[in-house]
């Protein structure tokens, strides 16, 4: 059954050399201006060294309204945090692994007020006025597009071997892709296609501001697990 375990493995171009992946969990110990701090650089160089063959650091905010409401995370959407991230790609590579940094906007999560989201959804079953994100207008939609491929362009100078677009956890890429958070009427609304839009639109201008041969991954939700929501089928 783990016959394959310790084998290499081909990712995108790159080569893993077994098939242990450090998932991007939050770790929360940015700096509280979200640069890299050296907790968070010894950290996953400890990840590292224990032989695991891919480490993703854990979601990093691609804008200023795209952080969630946790403290201490990383952000990725300035040159000034570019010192920072250089170290953290460098420190995982000389300790043997892949390095890849997973990018995101929380969406309906962020930390501000009023916070963006595919539709006005409130967080709760009993609508309240500041839990219930704003309905993002096309041309926030493009913006945030362009957010998500200035990051990963931004990762890609800092010595990333690959980035990763957070789909997953009801962020803002999930929040397009279900139905229960996502009532639009326009063209990223309604049928699943239209849903996809958002996420298919970023992927196409990561693409394009990384290069070809910059592996992008995508991490989504494969179950809302709720009556009307993304679905297997959906995946």
């Amino acid at each position: 059954m783990y016959s394959n375990l310790f084998n290499p493995i081909v990712v995108g171009g790159i080569t893993l050399k077994n098939r242990i992946t450090q998932a991007p969990l939050y770790v929360g110990q940015a700096n509280q201006d979200g640069t890299v701090s050296q907790a968070t650089i010894d950290h996953y160089a400890r990840r590292a060294d224990a032989g695991t063959a891919l480490v993703v650091v854990e979601a990093s905010s691609v804008s200023p309204n795209s952080d969630n409401s946790t403290a201490y995370g990383i952000k990725i959407y300035h040159d000034n945090y570019l010192p920072g991230l250089t170290k953290l790609a460098g420190t995982i590579k000389e300790n043997g692994a892949v390095s890849c940094i997973q990018i995101f906007h929380a969406g309906r999560y962020a930390g501000i007020q009023p916070s963006l989201s595919a539709s006005a959804v409130s967080f709760t079953p009993k609508p309240d006025v500041t839990l219930t994100p704003k309905e993002m207008t096309i041309e926030e939609i493009g913006q945030a597009v362009g957010e998500f491929a200035s990051a990963a362009k931004r990762a890609k100078e800092a010595g990333f071997d690959m980035v990763e677009l957070h789909g997953a956890t009801g962020y803002l890429i999930a929040q397009f892709l279900s139905p229960l958070t996502n009532i639009r009427t326009d063209q990223y609304g309604g049928r699943l296609e239209n849903r996809l839009r958002f996420l298919l639109e970023i992927l196409k201008v990561t693409k394009d501001a990384t290069g070809g041969d910059f592996p992008v991954g995508i991490r989504f939700l494969a179950d809302d697990f709720l009556p009307g929501g993304f679905s297997l089928e959906d995946a």
